[in-house]
């Protein structure tokens, strides 16, 4: 009797047990859905990351696109002030001198209320947003955040969050602001000064 059947079966089996082993350590690439892609916003926004912003939102109007813009540029601050606390104060100091806005933690205290292609989430922290599904892809809806009539009146506000981050970012590195305690005090008091900064609905804890 021929032993080539065996063979064959071992081979097959052997084969079979590789490719299960190998599939298994392929990572899932099913897409993100709308919690985790707007706490990838809020994660890419807290860490001084500008450049990834545009593709994680939506913005057809004018008025909206610059909101995005306006994102970036406090994206950009932020970065300069982690760089300069972590050369000052050293990296402990980084979370604690950040401006008043919502983290990705927030978003996992947020409802959620799903319908067709857009889903809405609310939370204490981070107020509303809305999140659209884009080419299979959910992002921040920036038109609907916009004119949220919770988002601040002053067309500037956000311009002048990135300035007030920015500033003390400068003052850090020029010695100005010489303990975290210190540089935490002079951010909130800036952040505080800007108008419309306190509308019924907190807006700097929102994108």
């Amino acid at each position: 009797m021929s032993s080539t059947p065996l063979i064959h079966r071992i081979i097959c089996i052997t084969l079979f047990l590789f490719l299960s082993s190998a599939l298994a350590d392929v990572p899932s690439t099913q897409p993100a859905g709308p919690r985790e892609a707007f706490k990838e916003y809020l994660q890419d926004l807290s860490q001084g990351k500008p450049d990834p912003l545009p593709d994680l939102c939506v913005a057809r109007q004018d008025d909206s696109r610059s909101v995005v813009r306006d994102f970036q540029s406090i994206a950009t601050a932020i970065g300069h002030l982690r760089a300069a606390s972590a050369k000052k104060f050293g990296p402990d100091s980084i979370d604690m001198v950040m401006p008043q806005m919502a983290g990705p933690d927030s978003v996992d205290g947020m409802t959620e209320t799903d319908k067709n292609d857009t889903a809405l989430l609310s939370g204490a922290e981070a107020g509303s947003v809305q999140m659209i599904n884009s080419d299979g892809h959910w992002k921040l809806d920036m038109d609907w955040l916009r004119h949220n009539p919770d988002f601040p009146a002053s067309g500037d506000y956000f311009k002048l969050l990135a300035q007030a981050i920015q500033r003390t970012a400068d003052d850090i590195d020029s010695g100005r602001l010489d303990s975290p305690q210190a540089a935490i005090e002079a951010l909130r008091a800036r952040q505080d000064g800007i108008p419309d900064s306190s509308p019924a609905t907190q807006p700097t804890t929102q994108p």
